[in-house]
């Protein structure tokens, strides 16, 4: 069974992901040019680290994918 945490984990890096990738598309949910730049910066970070370890999930991995 999959954790709460894990399930939260997921989403979060799951929406971080669609935001950096879905920039410019023409839906009312696409993320702004700075949601976008955000999104990339933040997956990057030390502090997405924290929810991709909760994810169990390696980042490292996850960026290259991306």
């Amino acid at each position: 069974m999959v954790s709460a945490a894990r399930c939260l984990a997921l989403a979060v890096v799951l929406r971080a992901l669609r935001d950096m990738q879905n920039h410019g598309a023409k839906i009312t949910t696409a993320p702004t040019a700075k949601e976008h730049l955000d999104a990339i910066v933040w997956l990057g970070s030390s502090r997405a680290a924290v929810w991709f370890e909760a994810a169990e999930i390696d980042q490292l991995n996850v960026l290259r994918d991306n």
